[in-house]
């Protein structure tokens, strides 16, 4: 019999942050195939209920005093449904996600199985991942999604021995606080200082406003809370634009390649419909994960960096992706990503994220799943087909609004370089957020 080890849950500062924020995120995987409900609802639970810090809650006071307390009295947290539309049906389970959620007495990750009763495609399903953000972050679910995948290949194949290491390895997932995480990260010649002041002077516009003032919070919260909130995104070829860009610079990422396409659709904005003069800068945030996929293996948890990239909005689309590029190597050689996380974790502490307005037209997050994108065979006797991902949000107050208040983007590649570019609800209104759908949609399609 497998003993479980029992890991405290470390203190993330920005777990703390996100539980006011309450992000809900889905990652969604279809496939074609016979799917065995009951041996996948299997390999679900024997991983979840692996995790220790899957079964606590966290009980939040200030941003300086939370903490996390077990709990262990969860509802049904393995659905099925049935859908003629599986995309469609995402969308909507993502809408009224926080209602599935709580039907499970808000376990942090719900799974659903979308069949298909369209004659059409009878053999497709879906798969959503269903995650409460102050618990795991996007890179978290998926190493759990991958156990799970894997614990049911091996129930599958009748690999006892497999399905032994799947159950160990959930069982050695945690949360190490953050002090010491950053300790175990800090390359010998990383400058803290150094990276603290290259922030400060970094240069940073919203021309466009799309970032939501904090003061304009109180009036909008409420108004936000009555809305519904369906998914905005859309599904593009991205294959052109990227053989486009890497023509003339062949080393820039799929990543930055996006990225810049996002940029030039708010210059594009900023200019044709806002009225704002060429000569300006577009600012946002990427996402950087801190862990390396080994240390994945062990540990669970928000582990992620918001970092400030900027181009030169006027830049053709080519010039702009070297230019994200060059920057994302910076911060990641220089550990700037680390810096700003460390940055994060001493603001909290002082009780003041969220008390200031940053010049930033975006925040965007890459959630890539490389091993699904690896080839069509990942899970047993099916065939991988496309990757979706969406988001809904409930702020709890004004601090969790703040760090959701600007033009967020979720972007993943299935395979062929098919872009699913999905957006959070925007506290102020959808239509800017589908205005900027429109807009990177026609930049990626006259690529």
């Amino acid at each position: 019999m497998q003993v479980m080890v029992a890991h405290p849950v470390g203190k993330l500062h920005l777990e703390g942050l996100m539980s006011r924020a309450e992000i809900l995120f889905t990652a969604g995987y279809v496939f074609e195939g016979q799917l065995d409900i009951e041996k996948l609802k299997n390999s679900y639970e024997t991983v979840v209920d692996s995790i220790g810090k899957l079964n606590h809650q966290l009980n939040f006071n200030a941003q300086n005093d939370f903490s996390w307390h077990p709990f262990s009295d969860y509802d049904q947290r393995f659905h099925v449904i049935e859908s003629d539309d599986i995309e469609e049906e995402f969308k909507s389970i993502s809408e009224r996600g926080f209602d599935i959620r709580s039907s499970s007495k808000n376990f942090p990750m719900n799974m659903i199985v979308i069949k298909s009763n369209n004659h059409a495609a009878p053999n497709r399903f879906g798969i959503a991942q269903m995650c409460s953000h102050e618990f795991i972050d996007a890179r978290s679910a998926e190493t759990l999604f991958h156990l799970i995948v894997d614990h049911y290949n091996a129930t599958k194949t009748q690999n006892e021995k497999a399905m032994a290491e799947v159950v160990e390895t959930a069982q050695r997932l945690h949360t190490l606080e953050s002090t010491e995480m950053c300790q175990l990260l800090r390359a010998e010649d990383y400058d803290s200082e150094a990276n603290t002041k290259g922030l400060e002077n970094y240069v940073i516009e919203d021309v466009g406003d799309y970032g939501v003032r904090i003061g304009t919070l109180p009036e909008l919260l409420p108004q936000f809370a009555k809305r519904a909130r369906r998914p905005v995104g859309c599904f593009v070829d991205a294959g052109p634009m990227i053989a486009k860009c890497r023509t003339k610079y062949p080393e820039v990422t799929k990543n930055a390649i996006i990225t810049a396409v996002l940029h030039k659709a708010l210059f594009n904005i900023n200019v044709e419909n806002k009225g704002k003069p060429k000569g300006h800068t577009i600012s946002g945030k990427t996402v950087s994960d801190l862990l390396s996929p080994e240390m994945r293996e062990s540990y669970i948890g928000n582990y992620i960096a918001f970092v400030p990239i900027s181009t030169a909005g006027e830049d053709e689309v080519e010039k702009v992706a070297k230019d994200v590029h060059d920057r994302i190597v910076e911060f990641k050689s220089k550990q700037i990503n680390l810096t700003c996380f460390e940055g994060v974790e001493a603001a909290a502490q002082e009780n003041l994220v969220g008390t200031a307005d940053d010049e930033l037209s975006y925040v965007i997050t890459n959630w890539n799943n490389y091993r699904f994108l690896s080839g069509k065979e990942f899970l047993h006797g099916c065939k991988s087909l496309s990757h979706l991902s969406a988001v809904n949000v409930a702020p709890l107050d004004e601090g969790g609004a703040a760090l959701i208040n600007r033009a967020i983007v979720v972007i993943n590649l299935s395979l062929d370089d098919k872009l699913c570019f999905s957006m959070f609800p925007s506290l102020r209104d959808d239509e800017e957020n589908r205005l900027l759908v429109k807009e990177v949609e026609k930049l990626f399609q006259q690529a």
